[in-house]
């Protein structure tokens, strides 16, 4: 709706987005090239946003930025308030973030959420590091976001599917690795078993 209401004929018409945000984000962009935008990609490390280079990306000719607060391949936290700053009046800023189809997620109970997710994917992350699995997203629980990707070399989609035959639900993702979501009604029990079921 956003990308919509914005002419792209003017001096103002780029449209500025990270290589790695989530893949509907640049199909609408490039759709937006018939119409006379230029669509600017920011190069990454293919994990995280330096939000410096972002805002490198940003000038006068910026019309639409578009953001995602986590990273979905990575669980990486982006810089957002960083990467608004340069905007002020000049262009709009879409600000991916996850939310319901009912709406905004009310934000007591889900405070109470994130302090017992992160407790779980902290113990995920120690678990797959001492077990010399490669870990996928920042190890600073501060810009790292409620899931941890795994990567197990030529085994990760197969180790995936094991785990989804044994009743532990993970997500697979090429280029992301298995994509581990622990939730407050987790339990690290249940962290512990996933963990002894990477390795056969």
């Amino acid at each position: 709706m956003v990308l919509s209401s914005v002419d792209f004929v003017s001096d103002r018409n780029a449209i500025v987005v990270a290589d790695v945000d989530w893949p509907s984000h640049h199909y609408l962009a490039a759709q937006q090239q018939r119409l006379g935008a230029e669509y600017t990609v920011v190069a990454t490390d293919g994990r995280t946003v330096d939000a410096q280079d972002f805002c490198e990306a940003i000038d006068e000719r910026t019309a639409i930025v578009i953001v995602s607060h986590v990273l979905f391949r990575s669980s990486a936290i982006v810089d957002v308030a960083t990467v608004a700053r340069p905007l002020a009046a000049r262009a709009h800023c879409v600000w991916s973030t996850v939310t319901t189809r009912s709406g905004t997620c009310p934000s007591i109970p889900l405070r109470s959420a994130v302090t017992s997710s992160q407790r779980l994917t902290a113990r995920l992350v120690e678990g797959a590091l001492e077990r010399g699995i490669e870990v996928r997203t920042p190890l600073d629980a501060d810009v790292r976001g409620g899931a941890v990707p795994l990567f197990l070399g030529d085994e990760t989609e197969q180790t995936s599917r094991r785990l989804i035959a044994a009743g532990i639900v993970v997500d697979f993702r090429p280029g992301a690795g298995i994509r581990i979501g622990a939730h407050f009604f987790n339990t690290l029990e249940e962290c512990e078993l996933l963990l002894t079921r990477l390795r056969p």
